[in-house]
C-alpha cells in the first residue's frame, strides 16, 4: 500500500489506462480525464506535445473553497 502514498500509484494508472503514450504525456491524459470524469472539473487540454503540455482547469473546485474559505486565514 506504500506504493500509493508517494504518486507511484497515479503513475501506475496512468500507464495502464493510457498506455499507448510517453510517461509524462500518459500521466497528464491520465490527470485530465480523472479530474473531468472522477471529480467533475471542467478540464481542456490545450497543448498535447512531449516538450510542452497546457491543460486548463476552469472555475477549479477546491480554488473556489479556498478563496471563499480565505476569510478564515484573516482571523488566525
Amino acid at each position: 500500500m506504500t506504493m500509493f502514498c508517494d504518486g507511484r500509484g497515479e503513475y501506475l494508472c496512468a500507464k495502464s489506462w493510457v498506455p499507448f503514450y510517453s510517461a509524462g504525456l500518459s500521466y497528464i491524459a491520465y490527470c485530465a480525464w480523472y479530474k473531468s470524469r472522477m471529480n467533475g472539473e471542467n478540464v481542456v487540454v490545450q497543448e498535447f506535445q512531449e516538450y510542452r503540455c497546457a491543460v486548463v482547469i476552469y472555475n477549479h473546485m477546491w480554488r473556489n473553497v479556498y478563496f471563499m474559505a480565505a476569510h478564515f486565514k484573516a482571523y488566525h
